[in-house]
């Protein structure tokens, strides 16, 4: 099923980076469109939302990637974007 948990994790690239790779993701549905929460770039701050049981496409900084560790997460594809593989299925 398309509706699950997204998020994408640059190793060491710029926001800028992480956002175009985030709406990349989004145009790549085409003709279909992403109606759930899309946050290209996630602060730090509003980590939190990785835990919510709806559909969700963010973006992570690998500085987020310790405290995204202890937080309860479940199904979540979870994609490193710096060396193009999976950190969680």
């Amino acid at each position: 099923a398309i509706q699950r948990h997204l998020q994408a994790h640059p190793p060491v690239l710029p926001p800028s980076t992480l956002s175009s790779c985030s709406h990349a993701i989004v145009a790549l549905l085409y003709p279909f469109s992403w109606q759930h929460t899309f946050i290209p770039v996630l602060p730090s701050s509003m980590i939190d939302i990785v835990c919510c049981p709806t559909p969700f496409l963010v973006g992570l900084l690998s500085s987020s990637l310790p405290k995204l560790k202890e937080l309860p997460v479940e199904e979540a594809l979870m994609v490193d974007l710096g060396s193009d593989r999976f950190l969680r299925q």
